[in-house]
């Protein structure tokens, strides 16, 4: 419950659970990121992969032992993000200059 008193209004923790490979091997909590949204390839209309435009730092990693299996990562951002992660297929995260 701290932790949670140190978001301000209108934000939000999403956690995402990410496959090695969709984010940099070396992220760390508090970098700058950003999150591009790829659709569901097998939606027969799918639309080419996005940014989200909001601003976005890591809060959170979780990670298996070793490199391999699946991270959860959680991301400090608007509650659009939730929106957003959610009607996605998948998420790839890439970090950024602050």
């Amino acid at each position: 419950l701290e932790r949670l008193s140190s978001l301000v209004a209108g934000e939000a923790l999403t956690s995402v659970a990410m496959e090695p490979g969709s984010f940099p091997p070396d992220l760390e909590v508090g970098d700058t990121v950003v999150v591009a949204l790829v659709p569901d390839i097998v939606v027969a209309e799918a639309k080419p992969p996005r940014l989200f435009e909001g601003s976005v730092v890591v809060w959170s990693i979780q990670q298996p032992e070793g490199l391999f299996g699946t991270a959860i990562v959680t991301l400090r951002s608007t509650p659009e993000l939730a929106v957003e992660v959610a009607g996605s297929g998948s998420v790839r995260i890439a970090v950024v200059a602050p």
